[in-house]
């Protein structure tokens, strides 16, 4: 959404395809936006986190979902697990205990 967003609202910004940065610099205007949304992403997550565990006292245990879940937590300390289709399991299991208990 948020390379999306950029493409569509920021004047001299096409298109662009996520990817994971290579490098700490973007080297052309693709490899920017790819560093800006990587980082801002991993930065807010960091963020929200460090702020749960200093009001639990405890680090959380985070799970990472969506489409572009393993392009950008892959490998990081903070992440627990990634399970990319977790809301479309949820949506089954829901699905399936209401069959269950209204017998149908």
């Amino acid at each position: 959404m948020m390379v999306d967003a950029l493409s569509q609202r920021t004047a001299g910004v096409g298109r662009v395809s996520f990817s994971p940065p290579s490098g700490a610099v973007g080297d052309s205007t693709s490899a920017a936006v790819s560093q800006g949304v990587y980082h801002s992403i991993r930065g807010l997550v960091r963020e929200i986190a460090e702020n749960y565990a200093m009001q639990l006292g405890q680090w959380p245990e985070i799970i990472a979902t969506g489409g572009d879940a393993h392009q950008l937590f892959d490998g990081w300390e903070l992440i627990h697990a990634i399970s990319p289709d977790l809301g479309l399991y949820g949506i089954a299991l829901a699905y399936t205990n209401h069959h269950i208990r209204h017998e149908s």
